[in-house]
């Protein structure tokens, strides 16, 4: 792919993952996975990073006001996921080294990239209100300690089932389940 190429498939991509809308994000980050590009991945993820306390350090393209942010924090996590192995960004971007992650997020679905990131141990997605369902986690095995609270809507957690290495689960005010 040349620079010209590349530049344009990126700004495509940029315009796809700002949208207010998951199915748009979606369809971001299929190109972004169809091209298979580590270049597109480490130009997109330049400056981002997890802190020692699990929270997202975002670059310019993942910042953005109250109402966007749950849709941007949605495409950062799904660029994470599914960035290739031989991808260069930050090392705690990297698949192997993303062991706690706290996501604030008031998205109506997990981030399917989360499935990826299979050497976390903890995850904190509290107040996420208006998710219903965790199947998105069952693919995480290594997971021993999980906050769900204050999930107004979940409704299904059979995700769960599969997660026999818990030893922490909040589960407290989730008045749907």
């Amino acid at each position: 792919m040349t620079k010209t190429e590349l530049k344009q498939n990126i700004t495509k991509i940029k315009k796809f993952l700002k949208q207010r809308d998951y199915h748009a994000i979606d369809t971001g980050i299929e190109l972004a996975r169809a091209l298979d590009e580590p270049a597109v991945f480490e130009t997109l993820l330049e400056g981002c990073s997890i802190d020692r306390e699990g929270k997202l350090v975002r670059n310019k393209i993942f910042s953005g006001t109250g109402p966007a942010q749950p849709y941007l924090d949605y495409a950062l996590v799904n660029l994470i996921g599914y960035a290739p192995k031989n991808t260069k960004v930050d090392k705690s971007l990297e698949h192997a080294n993303i062991k706690t992650l706290r996501l604030y997020c008031s998205c109506l679905e997990l981030p399917s990239g989360l499935a990826n990131c299979t050497n976390l141990t903890s995850l904190d997605l509290s107040h996420c209100s208006s998710l219903q369902n965790v199947d998105v986690l069952a693919n995480l095995p290594n997971l021993t300690s999980l906050d769900l609270s204050s999930w107004d809507s979940l409704q299904n957690a059979d995700g769960l089932a599969n997660l026999t290495n818990l030893t922490s689960l909040n589960l407290s005010y989730c008045d749907s389940l």
